[in-house]
This record gives structure tokens, sequence and C-alpha cells, in this order.
């Protein structure tokens, strides 16, 4: 829980905006709602309501992905001294709970390789 919220309070600092809502690139406002860890993966899970009822893919959410990944999660995983060796993150329609199908909530994932201080787009 301690490390969630320091990385909900290093994302806030680093994108200048709130510690949970920030616009993505496309105009999509987003918020950080869990961060997870796993063996070698740092999950950061956002929502955007605007995407409840979306079927497909929106064509801005790998360029909106690769920018949450540089710009919130790689600077709150450095302030917390967290290296793992991807990133993934996924934005949905509504929160929905870690692990579960639901196919009436729209779930988008891009997964990220963390090299050279960088997200490195393409695990999917």
């Amino acid at each position: 829980m301690m490390r969630r919220i320091a990385l909900a309070l290093a994302i806030g600092m680093a994108s200048g905006a709130s510690a949970q809502q920030v616009i993505a690139p496309s105009g999509v406002e987003v918020q950080l709602y869990d961060v997870r860890f796993d063996e070698d993966a740092a999950r950061f899970r956002f929502v955007a309501p605007v995407l409840a009822g979306v079927a497909e893919v929106p064509d801005s959410w790998t360029a909106d992905a690769t920018w949450l990944c540089t710009y919130l999660a790689l600077p709150a995983l450095s302030a917390n001294d967290v290296t793992p060796a991807q990133v993934v993150v996924s934005v949905s329609g509504a929160e929905v709970p870690f692990g579960e199908a639901t196919p009436d909530v729209p779930q988008f994932f891009e997964g990220f390789a963390v090299a050279d201080g960088a997200c490195q787009w393409g695990l999917f």
C-alpha cells in the first residue's frame, strides 16, 4: 500500500498534475487507480470513462500508452528506486478487478521493455 501511495505521489510530481488525473496527448482524461508489481513487471492501470462502450482500440492508444509510460510510470518508478524489466500500461472504461475478464468494459493494454531509462514499445 505504501509503495502504491508513493508511486501516485511521484506521478503527480512528475507530471505537474494532480496525483491521479492527467490528460493524455490525445486529449483523453485518464486517472491512475492501481499500480501492481509482479515478478519483473510494474502495471500502471488507468481508467478513462470516455472509453466506456468503445469496442475497438482507439488509434491514439499506442501513443498515449507510450506517453504514460515515459512521462508518468518511469519517473514514478525512478523516484521510488524500482527498476522493473517491463512496464504494462492499461486503460479501461471503468475500474475493473485485476485479472478479471469484463466483456462489458473495454480494456486496452500495451507492454514496454525498460532499457537505458526509456520505454521501448512492443511486448504484446
